[in-house]
């Protein structure tokens, strides 16, 4: 969650950003699918913009084909990143690409929420036979 507190956090953000951020980083977006899996009665949960694919929130943000979908989602992708080496590359682009092989359900980018280190990080090595011994000797 410390990438969405330090996004929200940043004074340029406009209040609806922030608004925005802060209910998907709580999953607090309804989408259609969502609605009818939670026993709502709608005609279709299909996306009200482009019609063609179920009205999910990684649909909304990386695959819907709406012209304005489109429009903002390559304003994103356009925007230039300038690397620790002073290399400028189109980060957002490939973050995007990444989000789409993703899938619908990686949380990291549809909720900025990424795994906690000792979630996949090896734990320690049980029954290695190493033997540690105190000694008399300053080091």
């Amino acid at each position: 969650m410390d990438l969405s507190r330090s996004f929200l956090a940043a004074k340029k953000r406009s209040p609806k950003e922030s608004a925005v951020v802060s209910a998907a980083c709580c999953n607090a977006l309804w989408t259609r699918d969502r609605l009818v899996r939670s026993g709502y009665e709608l005609e279709t949960n299909l996306c009200e913009l482009c019609g063609l694919q179920v009205d999910t929130i990684h649909h909304r943000l990386y695959i819907c084909t709406d012209p304005g979908a489109v429009e903002a989602r390559n304003r994103v992708a356009e925007k230039m990143s300038k690397d620790e080496n002073g290399t400028w590359w189109p980060k957002n682009k490939i973050i995007i690409s990444e989000a789409i092989a993703s899938g619908e359900l990686d949380p990291m980018y549809l909720h900025a929420v990424f795994p906690h280190p000792s979630d996949v990080q090896p734990g320690p090595a049980l029954n290695t036979g190493a033997r540690f011994q105190a000694t008399d000797k300053a080091v």
